[in-house]
This record gives structure tokens, C-alpha cells and sequence, in this order.
């Protein structure tokens, strides 16, 4: 028995454990809302939608970026190809026109002395020629047509002048002297040819009656008798120019300048090209008043645009005493009778040297006379002179190219006269590049082409992927949309009406096809409010609801219709919006539920969609912080839009009761409220009090019942409404403790309710009705009231 008993207990100790486990599981269970399970599945639904998309998405991206990485590979490789190709292409080019353009202006610069000292051996000989034919003794000779010769010769060899300088010994000074005054009439006939020269920029003397020196003469004077000489004087010279210096006898072994290359060439039988003769060291006061006095020399001897302080020096040429030979061959018994000399500017020289497509070349000249050195830089024909040193730029030193001048004399082997003296006075020339030149050649184009082979590469790639963004962006932009919209409907439409929505569409679309693009919920619903939902009544039951405990709040701007009248519709929008943006941060803040806006009138409601049993305390609350905060608000915007703003006024009607909302199906469908709640509330406004909130009995009942019975008071006079006869109504004062703020936060509105959690949820992807932006909900004026 005892055993049996025993039994008997056990039995009953599993059982109610069993029941106790039961009992908890249903409690669970029971302690889960309908919404909070529909919402866990859902949510589990869309957390297994998303691993697989993002497993699909990650092999998807690893192929596509295994693309992407080769094509850019592919794309680096060849514009870096087709950069170096292009670089060494423009770099060739740049330096075979570099070399080709600086062999070219040694070749012209050799051939212009060439072509000078050819021309001195010519007019030499046809000085001992003419000697010989006329039997003349030395050194009494005139050359017959002498200014048209020199004209002549002076443009061959682009000198400025030319003269012959013949040897005269103390002894034969005085007859030389007398021969000058004899035969000086090839001056005149000078000044004549010259004034038809077309030529000659030097200024026009045919009728000038000149001053001539039949003596030997310097520069500060007559040569002394107590001289015993020998004398260079100038003789035969072209062009004349007498207004200024005598046109002969000049003797030109006064100064050392010129003393030194007449004599070098003179004692070496040798062409001789002396040092600049207008500049020299700064350091020598006599140097550099004698290089002053060789610029004002030259200054008529040129054209106007010319500068006469750019370097120019004398060639000069021996005339020696017999010629047996076209090849002339000096013996130890030569001797040099005199010597012919040519004044040249450099740039002469330089002139026309390179075709016009060259450009930026330099040229750097050095001698040792002084360790003068001037820089020139040509572009195509013209030569510009930089200054009197080395100007070339350092970073093209490993380009230079250097040359002698003796080593560009008769390279050709064409002239036949005197050898240049390569030991007096020699100069060297360096022929540079310059960025003007090089710029030329070296351009962009490779990066141009490296660019435009990166473009084609990356046109492919778009090409290629082109479909797969598009896909992404189309889903992206629809994503964003829907969430934007999302957030619009459940602000707009409670829980439950939302849900019947998404069915109501499910369904449809399964009947019909299945929707191609797989439109989210949101989208399901908002397809509902739109063009397809217009037929009458729909397929499925109405979408409407039920709401037991329900307080609506009506709100009217007292004046608004006058003071809108006279003002623009920007300024009368400027208030609605400030107004009715300060109402809805309150009812966010309360948990009221914004319902609409009628022109100036404010409609909103407590116990919509969640349960709120103080649903008339919390609108009264509401009502409060409205009326306190248009006074702000019209205070603010008075100095914007006028004094009077500040005589605007609120008028509020509250009633409570039973109402029923939902969306009515058909064209721009939206939610609205019906019932007798909704009208007696409208007429709570329409007869209400500005600055007032006027509420009903019902209402009033429930403040009572909340214990705010303090709040109310009752109005003196009956309210006679339409339709409803004469009605009992209050006016309501919201009483604040003394530790409590202006604006009192309202604890029902918590986080339990659907629009809490919608506010606490912080994964935007687990919302599962989205609204895209196209669609639009346009909320209307209720049925069956207005504001008055």
C-alpha cells in the first residue's frame, strides 16, 4: 500500500510539472502578440533572403572584380606601352631635328666665311691685278668703278663695311698723301651710287659738300711728321659716310684694337677675325671707351630696327705681293703689301641659317681675345641676340655641340685662298636646345594617347558590365525609394491597415500573375491606393476598423480667412507649414496620430491605431502645447509677415467615443475617420471659443475619469450643434504641477505600441512594407464634417 502511495505521488508531481511547463509555454506564448509573431517570422524570413543573396552577391563579386582586375592590368599595360612608343618616337624626332638643325647652321656659318674670305682674295687680287696692268707702282692704286664693286661685294658677304689698308712706310708717307689728293674722286661718285642703292640704309649725301684729310689721321687729330711709321690708312672704303669721319687716311695702327689682327694677319700671311670691337672688359676704362666708339661708328651703317650694340668684328684679309696660282702658296719671300678688311655684325651671320620649322636653337660664342662670350638664340630665319654671355639652359648640356670656326672653313674644299689663322683670337661656337625647341616635339600626345587607349579599355569594361550596374542601380534607386516610402505609409496608415493592404494586393497578384519584379509590400500597398484599385468595392472585404476609445482633436485658425486674403500664397503657405511643423513634432512627441490637414483646420486623433486608455488626457495635453504654441509661432513670423499675424488665433474641439477608419478602395484611395465621434468633434470647433479648447461630455467623462477633473470647466451657456441638438460642453485648462516643464511628456505613448517599435527599429531592411516615391498618398477632407 505504502508503495502504491508512493506511486500515486510521483504520478502527480510529473504531472503538474508537466502542466507547470505547459502553463509557462502558453504563457509565452500568450505574452506574444499576433503583430510580434508575424513580425519575427517575417523577420527570420528576410534574415534567410539575405544570406543567400549575400552568398550569391560575394561569388558574383569575386568574379566581377577578378574582371574588373584584369581588364585594369590589361588597360595600365597597354597605355604604358603606347606611352613609352610615343615618347621615344617624339624624343627621336627631337633629336634628329636638333642634330640636323645644329650641322645646319655650322654648314652656313662655315659657308658664310667661306663665301667673305673668297670674296677679300677676289678684290685683293684684282688690287695687284690692276697694279700690274697699269704699271703702277705700289701702293698707288685705284680701282676703276670702285663704289658699284663694293656695293656688291659688301651684300655678298652681309658686312656693313669694307676698306683696304695698304702698308705705308714713314718714307712714302708724303707721296702717299698726295696720290689721296689726287684721286679721291671715287668719294663722290660713292655718295651717288649709294643714294640709288636701294641697299643702303645708311643716310643719303650726294650733295654733300664733305671735309676730307689728306693726311694721315686718328681720331684726335693729323698723325704727327715726328711718327716714322709704318701706317694702315684706310683706303677704297664702302660705304662713305663723310658726315661724320674723314672717308680715307684713317690710320688704323693708332689703336690696339685694330693694330693687333692687321699685323697678326699681316705677319703670318693668314686670315685673321678679330675679338667684338663694340664690348669689352668692364674692368678697362680704354677698352670700353674704344668698344663705345666702334657701336656710334657702326650706328649709320645700319637699319633703323637693328641694334648696334649686338657683337660685330673685322675679318682681314693680307694682300700679299704676286699671285702665281689660282691655289695660293705663300714662300718665305711673300710679303703682305696691306691687308683688306670686312666689318660684319654675328647676326648677319646667323641670319637665314635654318628653315622656318626650326625653332629654339642656341648658339653660344667663346673666344680668347678677353674671354668674350655672347649667346644668340634662333627661330627659323631670325637670330635674337640674348646677351653677352653664356644663356643657354643647363639642363641641355648633354645635348651641346661644339665646334671650332676654323674647323667650318672650306670643308668643301672650294675656296682656294689664305688660311684662317687658328691661333689668334679663335673662336669655338656650342649650338644648344631649348625648350621652345624641344617643346615642339615633345608634346602630350602620349599622354593624349595613353589616355584615349585607358577610355577605350574603360568604354569596354562599362560595355561589358554595363548591364550588371544598371541591374544594381535600378535595384538600389527602387530600395531607396522604398525605404524613403516605407516610412511615409507607416507614418500614414496604421499597422492594421497597412496589413490588409499588403493581402489585399498578394492576393490579387496571385490570381493573376506572379509579379515579375518582386515588388515589396510597400509597393503591394501603395499599388493598392493607386490606378489599381480602382474598381468599386474591390474583391476582397473593406479595409476598415473598429476603435473603441478614441479621442479626435479639430483645430481652426481663428481669422485666417481675412488676414489670407491680403496676402501672397507663399507668405499664407510659410504659415500653415511653420504652424502645422511645430503641431506635428508635438504629436510625434505625444504618440497622437496626425489624421490630416484641411486648409487652416488640424484634425488628429488619440487611440488610433494603438489603444491608449488616456487617450482624452493625452489629447488634452495635445490641445494644450497647440494653443501655447501658435502664439509663439505667429510672435516669430509677425516681423516677416506683417503686425497682424499676431491677431491670429486658435479655436480646438475635442470628443471621444467610438470610430471607425479605414481606406475607402478606389481612385487615390487614403485613410479616413466616419462616425458620430468625428462629427460631434467637428462641432466642438465650429462652436467653440478662440483660445479655447471646447470639449464634450464624453470627453469630459473621460478626464473624470482619469482623475483630471480639475482640467475641466463648464461652459455657462449650451451649445446648440448641428444636427445634435443643445449639448452640455467644457472648456479645458491643463493644470501643471509646479516641478513639472511647460510641456508635459506623456508616458502611454511608450515603445509597446506599433508605432514605437516602428520609431525603435534600427535595421531600415527588416521593415517589410516599402513605399516607392512615385506613388503618392493624397489625404482629402473627411466625409461628413468640415472646419468652419
Amino acid at each position: 500500500m505504502h508503495k502504491m502511495d508512493q506511486f500515486q505521488d510521483d504520478l502527480n508531481d510529473s504531472y503538474n510539472s508537466n502542466i507547470s511547463h505547459e502553463e509557462e509555454a502558453v504563457s509565452v506564448v500568450i505574452g506574444m502578440t499576433e503583430e510580434d509573431r508575424d513580425e519575427q517570422e517575417q523577420k527570420k524570413q528576410n534574415e534567410e533572403l539575405l544570406h543567400i543573396v549575400r552568398t550569391e552577391n560575394q561569388a558574383v563579386f569575386c568574379l566581377r572584380r577578378t574582371l574588373l582586375v584584369c581588364l585594369l592590368v590589361s588597360a595600365i599595360a597597354c597605355a604604358l606601352l603606347v606611352f613609352l612608343y610615343s615618347s621615344n618616337e617624339e624624343q627621336e624626332a627631337y633629336n634628329e631635328q636638333f642634330d640636323s638643325d645644329a650641322q645646319k647652321l655650322f654648314d652656313s656659318i662655315g659657308t658664310n666665311f667661306d663665301l667673305t674670305m673668297g670674296t677679300a682674295d677676289a678684290f685683293m687680287f684684282q688690287i695687284i691685278s690692276q697694279a700690274k696692268s697699269t704699271n703702277t707702282v705700289w701702293p698707288y692704286v685705284t680701282i676703276p668703278d670702285l663704289p658699284q664693286k663694293s656695293a656688291k661685294l659688301i651684300s655678298q658677304t652681309d658686312s656693313i663695311y669694307m676698306a683696304f689698308y695698304p702698308l705705308i712706310t714713314g718714307e712714302k708717307r708724303q707721296a702717299w698723301e698726295n696720290f689721296t689728293r689726287d684721286n679721291d674722286g671715287w668719294v663722290q661718285d660713292s655718295l651717288r651710287v649709294q643714294a640709288r642703292n636701294p641697299n643702303f640704309h645708311g643716310p643719303v649725301l650726294e650733295n654733300y659738300n664733305y671735309t676730307v684729310s689728306h693726311v694721315i689721321w686718328k681720331n684726335d687729330g693729323p698723325e704727327s711728321y715726328e711718327n716714322e711709321g709704318p701706317f694702315l690708312p684706310s683706303w677704297m672704303g664702302s660705304p662713305v659716310i663723310p658726315s661724320i669721319y674723314y672717308p680715307y687716311n684713317w690710320n688704323s695702327l693708332a689703336y690696339e684694337a685694330f693694330s693687333k689682327g692687321l699685323v697678326t694677319g699681316m705677319e703670318t700671311l693668314s686670315v685673321v677675325v678679330t675679338a667684338v670691337a663694340n664690348h669689352a672688359d668692364p674692368n678697362d676704362p680704354v677698352a670700353v671707351a674704344q668698344a663705345a666708339t666702334s657701336s656710334d661708328w657702326a650706328i649709320p651703317y645700319l637699319d633703323s630696327n637693328e641694334d648696334t650694340n649686338e657683337p660685330f668684328a673685322d675679318m682681314y684679309y693680307p694682300v700679299i705681293d704676286s699671285i702665281d696660282d689660282v691655289q695660293i702658296k705663300t714662300t718665305d719671300q711673300t710679303e703682305a703689301l696691306g691687308s683688306v678688311g670686312f666689318t660684319f655684325y654675328w647676326r648677319h651671320v646667323l641670319k637665314g641659317s635654318l628653315p622656318h620649322k626650326s625653332q629654339g636653337v642656341i648658339i653660344v660664342f667663346h673666344n680668347d681675345c678677353g674671354d668674350q662670350v655672347f649667346t644668340y638664340q634662333i627661330d627659323g630665319k631670325e637670330p635674337t641676340f640674348l646677351g653677352f654671355e653664356d644663356l643657354h639652359d643647363p639642363q641641355y648640356d648633354n645635348k651641346a655641340m661644339t665646334r671650332n670656326l676654323n674647323q667650318l672653313i672650306n670643308v668643301n674644299g672650294i675656296y682656294s685662298g689664305l688660311p684662317m689663322n687658328d691661333e689668334f683670337c679663335p673662336y669655338t661656337l656650342t649650338i644648344y636646345p631649348s625648350s621652345t625647341m624641344k617643346d615642339m616635339f615633345v608634346t602630350k600626345d602620349p599622354v593624349i594617347y595613353a589616355i584615349a587607349v585607358t577610355v577605350i579599355f574603360l568604354f569596354t569594361t562599362l560595355t561589358f558590365i554595363s548591364y550588371d550596374w544598371f541591374v544594381n542601380r535600378r535595384q538600389n534607386l527602387i530600395k531607396k525609394r522604398a525605404l524613403a516610402s516605407g516610412e511615409i505609409v507607416a507614418s500614414l496608415f496604421p499597422e492594421q491597415v497597412r496589413n490588409q493592404l499588403y493581402q489585399d494586393k498578394a492576393g490579387k497578384d496571385g490570381r493573376n500573375s506572379r509579379n515579375p519584379f518582386g515588388e515589396s509590400r510597400s509597393l503591394l500597398a501603395t499599388s493598392n491606393l493607386g490606378k489599381n484599385s480602382s474598381n468599386r468595392g474591390g474583391n476582397g472585404s473593406p479595409n476598415a476598423h473598429l476603435y473603441k476609445d478614441t479621442s479626435i482633436f479639430f483645430a481652426d485658425l481663428v481669422g485666417f480667412t481675412s488676414w489670407s486674403s491680403t496676402r501672397k500664397p507663399e507668405e499664407v503657405f510659410e504659415l500653415l507649414e511653420t504652424l502645422y511643423g511645430e503641431f506635428d513634432k508635438i504629436a510625434r512627441r505625444r504618440n497622437v496620430f496626425k489624421v490630416e490637414t484641411i486648409g487652416d483646420c488640424y484634425v488628429a486623433a488619440t487611440g488610433i491605431p494603438d489603444p491608449q486608455p488616456q487617450h482624452a488626457v493625452i489629447m488634452a495635453k495635445f490641445a494644450q502645447e497647440c494653443l501655447e504654441k501658435i502664439h509663439v509661432v505667429t510672435q516669430e513670423l509677425a516681423g516677416k509677415l506683417g503686425e497682424d499675424t499676431m491677431d491670429l488665433a486658435m479655436r480646438v474641439g475635442v470628443n471621444s467615443g467610438s470610430t471607425t477608419a479605414g481606406v475607402l478602395r478606389g481612385e487615390k484611395g487614403r485613410f479616413q475617420l466616419f462616425g458620430d465621434t468625428v462629427n460631434t468633434a467637428a462641432r466642438m470647433e465650429s462652436n467653440g471659443v478662440k483660445n479655447r479648447i471646447q470639449v464634450s461630455q464624453a470627453t469630459a467623462d473621460e478626464l473624470i475619469k482619469a482623475g483630471k477633473g480639475g482640467w475641466l470647466i463648464p461652459r455657462k451657456e449650451s451649445v446648440v450643434a448641428k444636427g445634435k441638438g443643445e449639448m452640455k460642453t467644457y472648456f479645458v485648462t491643463v493644470k501643471r504641477s509646479n516641478n513639472t516643464a511647460s510641456v508635459v511628456s506623456d508616458p502611454i505613448g511608450d515603445s509597446s505600441s506599433a508605432m514605437g517599435r516602428l520609431r525603435n527599429r534600427s535595421n531600415l531592411d527588416d521593415i517589410p512594407s516599402l513605399l516607392p516615391i512615385e506613388h503618392t498618398i493624397e489625404v482629402v477632407p473627411l466625409h461628413g464634417f468640415r472646419c468652419f
